[in-house]
């Protein structure tokens, strides 16, 4: 495979100088274009284009899905499910009860009763009362229990025989229990075969709850009952003893109870103890002020400052001072006015100094009597304190006496409420409803099932063929195309209307495999035939100045119909122009048997000198201007004979010679040929199969064409595209400027 590359560079110059004549006068076009929108998607246009591609697939599932609903259904037993409801109220809402309402939490005690329905205790309770385990229905959901010995029911504690025991494994099953957890409501419900047993065993287990209910809580009454009434007999002996007790020491010491919470003692104390806090705070107080007398600071204590006398003195003094400032100033220092006023401010001031050291002197006594009265009262308390001893022994004796009695007196209401409650029959569960026979069964709903049946199935399949449109790599349409390439430049060429011929558009090798078909010959009038016509008319239509000379015809892989478009675009381009076919695909050739031409010289004998153009032109019978060059006699590798040099002088000399030149080569991507052959050539075709070829195949052919620098793409094909004849239209979205 080196050595063909290494062709292929050798040949790059003499390639371009074959295009150069065709190359100068082409207007500017994209070859290649920006892959970068290179994600396939599907928008509501293309729905229906989905659904109609994979409609078999969808159907399929759909019916699949719609078959096995319907089935299961119409085989499943009719099961009748009555149900029975019921109110829970938490203990302490009887009539008569025990307990307060407070004591229990409501959530987790309906929760308990809840898993008390479902207990097997009381499934098997039901199921011996009615003799289940006999019922045809719980023998055969027996479960093939493991083989019974006797020391089973001795390990056991509800005793179950073999039949009981697979009769409580369907009991199980059958049985629902639902809590609505926004009230105190549960409902009950049985499935069965039979409405009126589903009935019968839904309201037995419902009384049996409520009488094994009441008979527990009437066992734990009674139990409750005499357990209490042994305690109260010890402790109303206790409780006289103790109250006597306290009568005894009251009588001894003379205490006596002021209220429930004081005595004689008491008030006593509290009064000393608020004398003693109040002689302290004065004497603090006092002794405060008294120091501060000692400091110096008398004339701003607030007894000196605030006092009216004081006030009234210093008043006097400061007017005298006025006085005798402006006397000095008229009349000298030893005027007799101002000597006077001297004299009057000097016993103004004498008068404030006694009324300063009264107030002073009176404070000081009244420290000595609250230090006197500090002191008293505290020896009161002293003496008081050895009192208080008697009181605390006293008050430990009345509390014990009243607990004791407290004790007594509740023990003794319990006792009352348990004999009440023994005797009345209040629960605190009421049934709402009873579970009734049931005349349509609630399970299988059939009409329901069906519907959604037929909805999953629909869904479903509508799901499956995006699903599988989502996971296929494969191309469809010219969408596809121009999603993954960019290329809007795409011919339909629809699937052969002809019934007879569909499948030779499949078959284009060698191998016994059958000929292309010449559609544009046999049937000018169908679908594919005007698709060629189109195909024809784009190509010519590529170049602005200069229709191309020389076209390829390629595709990524084998059995993707290039072949059969090779043939059929050389009869549209042969009723124009004098044209040539080559048959470059020397590894399957199949042009020959196309036109019925028997084996003779052609291509391969051409490239190795053997023969000469002229030599190896046939011209098939009932064509006119078209001119055909088969595989010819292949002898070695047939990538090395078409990227030959000698490839390049062919070319040339059929340039002279036709007006239009097509080749049909190898697929691009599994052999060389095709790329070495698209470095000669002025435009490609490349050829897709619809359902076939892959996004990933178109590009990487683009990219392998990108790489040699080949010939831009002038056309891609989308063949055997399954469109129905009459909804065929032209297929064509070019864009060119």
């Amino acid at each position: 495979m080196s050595r063909n590359f290494d062709l292929l560079r050798k040949m790059e110059g003499s390639s371009a100088q074959l295009r150069s004549p065709i190359r100068s006068d082409t207007s500017p076009r994209e070859t290649y274009p920006d892959q970068s929108s290179n994600r396939r998607g599907t928008d509501a246009t293309s729905v229906g284009k989905i659904l109609r591609r994979h409609w078999k697939l969808s159907a399929t599932f759909a019916f699949v899905v719609i078959a096995t609903v319907t089935a299961i259904t119409f085989a499943m037993d009719p099961v009748y499910e009555p149900t029975s409801t019921i109110v829970i109220d938490p203990p302490g809402l009887e009539v008569v009860a025990l307990t307060n309402p407070s004591d229990s939490n409501g959530a987790e005690y309906l929760e308990t009763q809840a898993k008390l329905l479902r207990s097997d205790r009381l499934a098997v309770q039901v199921i011996r009362k009615l003799k289940l385990d006999k019922a045809p229905e719980f023998q055969r959901a027996t479960l093939k229990p493991r083989p019974f010995e006797r020391q089973d029911m001795e390990t056991d504690p509800l005793h179950l025989t073999p039949s009981e025991r697979a009769a409580l494994e369907a009991f199980r099953r059958n049985l629902k229990v639902t809590r609505d957890t926004g009230s105190r409501i549960v409902t009950i419900s049985f499935a069965s075969s039979d409405p009126r047993l589903a009935a019968t065993v839904t309201n037995t287990l419902v009384s049996e709850f409520i009488e094994t209910s009441f008979t527990d809580r009437h066992k734990e009454i009674v139990q409750a009952s005499e357990w209490l009434s042994k305690q109260l007999d010890d402790l109303s002996e206790s409780m006289q003893q103790a109250n006597k007790a306290v009568l005894d020491y009251q009588a001894s010491t003379g205490i006596a109870d002021v209220d429930e919470h004081k005595n004689t003692y008491t008030e006593q104390m509290d009064e000393m103890n608020r004398q003693l806090i109040q002689a302290k705070a004065d004497r603090i107080q006092l002794g405060a002020y008294i120091n501060n007398i000692k400091n110096g600071s008398a004339e701003t204590f607030p007894q000196v400052a605030d006092n009216p006398m004081i006030q009234q003195l210093t008043q006097k003094i400061a007017d005298v001072r006025a006085q005798l400032s402006q006397a000095r100033v008229i009349y000298g220092a030893n005027h007799p006015n101002v000597k006077k006023l001297v004299n009057e401010e000097n016993e103004l001031r004498a008068q404030v100094e006694a009324q300063r050291a009264a107030i002073i002197s009176g404070l000081k006594t009244r420290y000595d009597a609250a230090l006197t009265r500090e002191r008293m009262t505290t020896e009161q308390m002293k003496v008081a304190s050895n009192e208080l001893g008697q009181t605390s022994k006293y008050n430990t004796l009345k509390k014990d006496a009243q607990v004791k009695t407290e004790l007594y007196n509740t023990l003794y209401a319990r006792v009352k409420d348990a004999g009440i409650a023994a005797a009345s029959k209040s629960m605190n569960i009421r049934v709402v409803d009873q579970a009734g026979v049931l005349q349509e069964p609630t399970k299988p709903r059939r009409a329901l099932n069906l519907a959604f049946g037929v909805f999953a199935g629909l869904f479903g399949g509508v799901l499956v063929g995006f699903l599988r449109e989502r996971f296929d790599t494969t191309i469809h349409t010219s969408r596809d195309i121009e999603k993954c390439t960019g290329i809007q430049s795409v011919c339909i060429l629809p699937r052969s209307s002809s019934p007879a011929t569909r499948m030779p558009l499949r078959l284009l090798g060698g191998n016994g495999l059958k000929a292309p078909e010449k559609f544009l010959s046999d049937r000018p009038n169908s679908p594919e035939s005007e698709a060629v016509r189109g195909l024809h008319t784009s190509i010519m239509l590529s170049r602005a100045t200069r229709k191309p000379q020389l076209i390829l015809i390629t595709s990524s892989f084998p059995q993707e119909g290039k072949t059969t478009v090779a043939v059929n675009l050389s009869i549209a381009l042969a009723s124009h122009s004098r044209t040539c076919l080559i048959d470059a695909d020397l590894r399957r050739p199949a042009v020959a048997r196309a036109f019925g031409i028997t084996a003779r010289p052609g291509l391969a004998n051409l490239l190795d000198h053997s023969h000469l153009v002229e030599e190896v032109l046939v011209q098939p019978h009932g064509t006119s201007n078209l001119y055909v060059i088969p595989e010819g006699d292949v002898r070695g590798n047939p990538g090395e004979l078409v990227s030959d040099p000698e490839m390049a002088e062919v070319i040339s000399s059929l340039r002279a010679q036709f007006d239009t030149v097509v080749i049909d080569s190898p697929p691009i991507i599994p052999y060389v040929d095709g790329r070495a052959l698209a470095t000669f050539v002025d435009g490609i075709v490349l050829v897709g199969r619809a359902g076939t070829t892959t996004r990933d195949a178109l590009m990487r052919s683009m990219e392998l064409l990108r790489e040699i620098h080949s010939a831009p793409i002038a056309e891609i094909v989308l063949n055997d595209t399954p469109i129905e004849p009459s909804e065929y239209r032209y297929y064509y979205d070019h864009a060119r400027s």
